[in-house]
């Protein structure tokens, strides 16, 4: 099958989870990662069955013509302790008012609520209702581990407070993978 490298990149080995080199290739239109561990081999998975979509996504961001969603990191506080964490570094978070004017002024039609975990800061419902009730276009969307949302009463909050969808970032499907992400 021949196969078209879109670009030279890091991933992690599925085995020892250690970062390696890898490959993204365009191949029987999929997006295609092949990469190599020094004690496992080689590995090769579908990244997106859909390669014209996969390479949208990537496009630069000169080639967008409005942001689609602006991501918020409302809280810096975690209840996990991931081993990849993508915001590693703890700082002073955002004021309330203070994200309320990125909403405001964001032309994104989407508000995404992230952190560390968006759900541990205390006010992520008035910040959902001030979406909804002050840019009522915009949706408000929540990036979370979803610990707090096993909770019904919590859920149901933020559900009545507005919240349009949730995105979940869940590090594997096995109690073993999950862990050694996780802490």
């Amino acid at each position: 099958m021949d196969r078209q490298l879109i670009k030279k990149t890091r991933s992690l080995c599925p085995a020892c989870f250690r970062e390696i080199d890898a490959e993204l290739y365009l191949a029987g239109g999929q997006a295609v990662i092949v990469k190599r561990c020094g004690e496992h081999g080689a590995f090769s998975e579908v990244a997106d069955s859909d390669a014209g979509l996969y390479l949208k996504c990537a496009s630069t961001k000169k080639n967008r013509p409005l942001p689609y969603g602006l991501v918020i990191p409302v809280s810096y506080s975690c209840d996990l302790s991931c081993r990849w964490c993508y915001l590693p570094e703890r700082g002073t978070e955002f004021t309330v008012d203070r994200i309320k004017g990125l909403i405001a002024a964001s032309p994104a039609g989407h508000i995404v609520f992230s952190g560390g975990e968006p759900c541990l800061r205390p006010e992520l419902p008035d910040l959902i209702k001030y979406v909804k009730s002050g840019h009522p276009e915009k949706r408000a969307v929540l990036l979370t581990n979803g610990l707090k949302l096993a909770s019904y009463s919590y859920a149901s909050l933020l559900k009545s407070s507005g919240l349009d969808y949730c995105i979940f970032s869940l590090n594997g499907f096995r109690p073993s993978t999950h862990i050694a992400f996780n802490g």
